[in-house]
């Protein structure tokens, strides 16, 4: 052996007792990494485990895994590396654009990564609960941070976010807590809620355009809002419980989602008339006490959880993303005309509503609008409404029977799970979509629906009892008495009317009655063949007995929702409402639009007004 050569040998010696000594391993070896098309699925390192086997503590202490950059890796997978506190150090090679959901998750003594310029995007949790991890150098290049991509790495102290960022995650940098500085690229398009939630930062993070107001200290007693800032981001003031006060500045458009939630003392907020846009519960655990509309009336976004009953403005036109959501003592709403749409998880928790009575003009209904809602009775859905969203009567235990109205198409996922007591739906033909998990838990449900129709396929797929039979007789539910004065062109009536689901429903033969001579008169049949009730208009009505008569009861009946159909001449206008002692009663409001007259409600008086020389107006306040 020449001189050379004994020294290398020598020096190999010294660095591999050495190596014994410290505890370090170098991972570099091709066979301890498995490779599929360029994604890193594996890494077995110093103790082979099998796959499918719990990864803890199978490197030893203080490894330093240095990636080979000639296995033409691009993407480090999913969980590769997760949950092995022993690795100290990673090197990643040129030419991963990626890293993994979770790759480096719970590396509890990691203190240093490298990551190259090639990298692209950061996956959700990627170095989640990396607890030692002190520093980081986020390379030009990345255009993502996901989800929790760097939570609880409570060592970390300062971030620098390249200008290349264009998106951060859902508390990306959530609860680092010895994070004390930020610095944000001007790149950022998209912060996403609590991304700095339970750092250590002191001084609100702004984006670098000053127009995006990311996250406010806790600690803040008091805060203004820089006259730049254009969007509150989503749970910017997240616990700022000292917090009494806040006039957002004129400029502002967008407050995005529980932007203010759990400021516990937070008693007042101006808003301005620049606010068009806010997110799903920006007030959620605050301390304001009255409800917060916005965008000039239109919006209704909060309602205090101490409400038991409120009326909305008959400006607002939109119910915001859970505006009720949690007022367990909520138990009426009375909903003005001018309502078209109603958000996301609306009234989610309002266990003590009983009733709602929906405004005709209704066309969307959100996911979950209203989940656990565990003390309704009753719904009637209105016309316009086309979809039946997720989890929209979601664990309705006290629903007993619904109809879906004509042209209705989808019934999606969840939208009745867990409604145990629902016994009948009746599904239009219009209908072609229900998600397999539509009724899941209504064990004793039956649909009612056509041969040959999607949900009558449905329910034989899905093993749900179903009839196509004319004469079922959907189970009740309860209609209180209610005299109702009226006049009709002028000529004075009183109608003896229910009341269901805060909805006053109309003989439909006391209606023919009060007609008869006028413009709007029609005669209506029974097509028992059909199973349905047939109106022919400007035909004479031909009175039966009992029209416009008390029957002298003063007590609440059982209604049934009517499987017959409505028909005017051939054409099919849907279902005939309720069945009370073998009439049909509908609401005033829909044979009004069908028959076209007009009709309003003289709120002084509190009389039903019908013209039958005007048009039907859908915003005449009609209740």
């Amino acid at each position: 052996m020449n001189l050379l050569e004994k020294t290398f040998f020598t020096l190999t010696i010294i660095a591999v007792f050495i190596s014994v000594l410290s505890g370090t391993a170098f991972a570099a070896g091709a066979s301890d990494f498995v490779v599929e098309n360029g994604i890193l699925t594996h890494y077995v390192g110093s103790d082979p485990v099998e796959f499918g086997d719990l990864p803890q503590s199978n490197t030893g202490s203080d490894t330093v895994v240095n990636i080979p950059d000639n296995l033409g890796i691009t993407v480090i997978g999913d969980v590769v590396f997760g949950d092995r506190p022993g690795i100290s150090a990673v090197i990643i090679p040129k030419g991963v654009i990626s890293i993994g959901e979770g790759a480096f998750g719970n590396c509890t003594g990691l203190t240093s990564v490298t990551i190259p310029d090639t990298v692209l995007s950061i996956g959700n949790s990627a170095f989640a609960g990396c607890s030692s991890l002190t520093s980081i150098t986020i390379p030009d290049g990345v255009t993502s941070i996901g989800m929790g991509a760097f939570s609880e790495c409570s060592g970390l102290t300062s971030i620098t976010i390249p200008d290349s960022v264009t998106s951060i995650g859902f508390s990306a940098f959530g609860n680092c807590s010895s994070l004390t500085s930020v610095m944000l690229g001007s790149g950022l398009t998209s912060i996403g809620a609590r991304a700095f939630a339970g750092t250590n930062i002191s001084s609100p993070v702004i984006t670098s355009d000053g127009k995006t107001l990311c996250y406010v200290p806790p600690e803040l007693a008091s805060y203004t809002i820089p006259n730049t800032v254009t969007t509150i981001s989503s749970s910017a003031f997240l616990n700022c419980s000292n917090l009494t006060s806040m006039t957002i500045p004129d400029g502002v458009t967008t407050i995005g989602d529980y932007a203010f939630e759990w400021c516990s003392q937070l008693k007042s907020v101006t808003i301005p008339a620049s606010v068009t846009q806010i997110g799903e519960a920006p007030f959620n655990y605050t301390g304001i006490s009255k409800p917060v509309i916005i965008d000039q009336g239109k919006i209704l976004c909060y309602v205090p959880v101490s409400y038991t009953s409120y009326t909305i403005p008959d400006t607002v036109t939109e119910i915001n993303a859970r505006a009720f959501a949690n007022c367990k003592d909520l138990q009426s709403v009375t909903m003005p005309e001018s309502i078209t749409q109603i958000g996301d998880n609306a009234f989610l928790h309002c266990i003590s509503l009983k009733s709602i009575k929906f405004p005709e003009a209704i066309t969307s209904i959100g996911k979950g609008a209203f989940c656990n809602c565990n003390k309704l009775t009753a719904i009637t859905i209105p016309r316009g409404v086309t979809s039946i969203n997720e989890g929209l009567f979601q664990d309705c235990g006290s629903l007993i029977s619904i109809t879906i109205p004509d042209g209705v198409t989808s019934i999606s996922d969840t939208a009745f799970y867990r409604c145990a007591n629902l016994s009948f739906i009746t599904i239009p033909d219009s209908v072609t979509s229900i998600g397999n998990r539509a009724f899941e838990g209504c064990d004793s449900l039956t649909i009612i629906c056509s041969n040959g129709s999607y949900a009558q396929q449905y329910a034989i797929q899905n093993a749900i009892q179903f009839t196509t039979a004319k004469n079922v007789t959907p189970p009740g539910v309860t209609a209180s008495p209610v005299q109702i004065s009226g006049s009709v062109d002028g000529k004075a009536f009183v109608f003896n009317v229910y009341e269901i689901g805060g909805d006053h429903y109309f003989k439909l033969r006391d209606l023919a009655a009060a007609l008869n001579g006028t413009a709007k008169q029609f005669q209506m049949v029974w097509d028992g063949t059909n199973n349905a009730v047939r109106l022919t208009t400007r035909a004479a009505y031909t009175p039966v007995g009992g029209e416009l008569t008390s029957s002298g009861n003063h007590e609440s009946v059982s209604a049934k929702v009517s499987i017959a159909r409505l028909y005017i001449g051939d054409l099919k206008m849907g279902g005939a409402g309720y069945n009370i002692e073998d009439s049909n009663y509908l609401k005033l409001r829909d044979i009004a639009q069908m028959l076209n007259f007009g009709v309003t409600c003289d709120v002084r008086t509190n009389m039903v007004v019908i013209d039958t020389a005007s048009d039907f107006n859908p915003t005449s306040g009609l209740k």
